[in-house]
């Protein structure tokens, strides 16, 4: 990345031939991980993530003068959490140097502050084909939700896959701030309740909606687990179950136990109740 970052732009006049594909990958491999080529290869694309909107505010004044300095402009779009930069030389609608260079400067401006917060491990959902419909499933129920990018098959993914070329390969999303992804990879794989995702409920209420929602054309469990119409397993896990069970009254946790064992959804009243017996 520095031996691009140390380079000078060379502003474009237009006439000037792009890059060959190949040589675009390669110097894709000397720029920070999270720079993708998009599905026709003639942008530069990379999502920043923050947790909450005055950083990323903030840096797209600051990407705008190193652009301005530079006299190479991106694309930026902004918002809560995210600040999304799209790079190509405008003149020929394609790419070349000095649109990697622009990538690598960006990287060490973001590296330098130390505010890029990109999430070191990232849950991945693979699904048949449903990742977009089950993204706006589960956006619909968890507040401070929301789709954060989507990619789509080009011809390398689509030969790999069997895909349809242009059809959605993944769909990055939040739910309460948490990012996942969502891919398309066809029929290979299906979920299995060897992995599920727990959700900490403070209350009855927050236990009872989530239940009906994510219950919704799926299949209930034992213990507070469940399946979504999608085959994905959850648990809703009320917050005080650590100190239901974390006791060293055996019998207290004994009783708890016996009774959860009893619940396909959680009943907060009964497991206090079962605690003081």
């Amino acid at each position: 990345m520095e031996e691009l970052a140390n380079k000078t732009c060379i502003p474009c006049k237009g006439g000037v031939p792009p890059l060959p594909v190949e040589e675009r990958k390669n110097l894709l491999e000397k720029l920070a991980i999270g720079w993708e080529l998009t599905h026709d290869n003639n942008h530069l694309f990379k999502s920043f993530k923050f947790n909450e909107f005055k950083t990323p505010m903030k840096y797209s004044v600051e990407i705008g003068r190193l652009a301005e300095e530079q006299g190479h402009h991106p694309d930026m779009t902004v918002g809560w959490g995210h600040l999304e930069v799209e790079i190509w030389t405008h003149k020929i609608g394609s790419l070349v140097e000095s649109d990697f260079i622009l990538a690598a400067k960006i990287d060490r401006l973001m590296q330098k502050k130390g505010e890029s917060k990109l999430q070191k491990i990232t849950p991945c959902l693979w699904f048949d084909n449903q990742a977009e419909m089950a993204v706006e499933f589960y956006t619909s129920i968890f507040k401070n939700s929301k789709v954060t990018g989507l990619t789509r098959y080009g011809e390398a993914g689509a030969e790999a896959s069997g895909r349809p070329k242009g059809s959605v390969m993944t769909v990055t999303f939040q739910l309460e701030g948490q990012d996942f992804m969502a891919l398309n990879g066809g029929p290979v794989f299906t979920f299995s309740p060897a992995i599920s995702l727990m959700v900490n409920c403070q209350t009855q209420q927050e236990i009872d909606i989530l239940w009906k929602r994510l219950s919704e054309g799926g299949q209930v469990e034992q213990c507070g687990w469940l399946k979504d119409k999608y085959g994905v397993s959850w648990q809703l896990v009320p917050t005080i179950m650590d100190e239901l069970f974390q006791t060293e009254d055996y019998q207290k946790s004994e009783r708890v136990m016996k009774a959860m064992l009893k619940m396909d959804k959680i009943d907060l009243a009964a497991l206090k109740r079962a605690s003081l017996d």
